[in-house]
């Protein structure tokens, strides 16, 4: 097995597009509640409240880039490829659970929830619309963490920054088609 030394620029060269992917991965809400600012008070109250749902939604996808990253990267080091692929297959059968769960969860509940962050009239309508149809197209969401985690355990950081990256560009371009058109 072949170990290198880390060096103060080979931990920048993993760590800044680690930092990138995560400022653009925030851009997300920011984008999202720019886009819709010239819809009025009840758009922006209702993709406010909706972010806190969204947290929490995310939070379960989370659960399993969490972990697989640890196995992957032991595998890695540990130069055990069959391991290594077992665990990544095991990983995305259960990010397909989790964003089936997601999506049946949201458009069933996205009537309620609106009631529980204290929406009421034109912004309790906005965010049920907003998450019904998330629940309905939001199915990949999930497998982003999981992504992400697998390839910077495998010391790729680069990779889950330009997915991001397109990601973001994709949600700039989407906003413009699906809001003003």
């Amino acid at each position: 097995m072949k170990t290198s030394k880390l060096t103060l620029w080979g931990l920048l060269a993993l760590a800044i597009p680690s930092i990138l992917s995560q400022l653009l991965n925030n851009a997300f809400r920011i984008i999202d509640q720019y886009c819709i600012q010239w819809l009025g008070a009840p758009a922006q109250a209702a993709l406010g409240a909706t972010s806190f749902v969204l947290i929490a939604a995310f939070s379960m996808f989370m659960l399993i880039g969490g972990g697989i990253g640890a196995l992957v990267g032991r595998a890695t080091g540990a130069n055990e490829p069959e391991s290594r692929t077992r665990f990544i297959g095991q990983s995305l059968r259960a990010t397909v659970f989790i964003a089936i769960a997601y999506c049946v969860i949201l458009v069933l509940t996205a009537p309620y929830l609106p009631e529980l962050v204290g929406l009421s009239g034109t912004s309790a309508e906005m965010m049920t619309s907003y998450l019904s149809w998330l629940g309905y197209t939001g199915f990949f969401l999930a497998f982003g963490p999981v992504i992400d985690a697998i390839y910077i355990s495998m010391g790729n950081t680069k990779f889950p920054m330009l997915l991001q990256l397109l990601a973001t560009v994709v949600n700039l371009c989407l906003n413009y088609f699906l809001i003003y058109t």
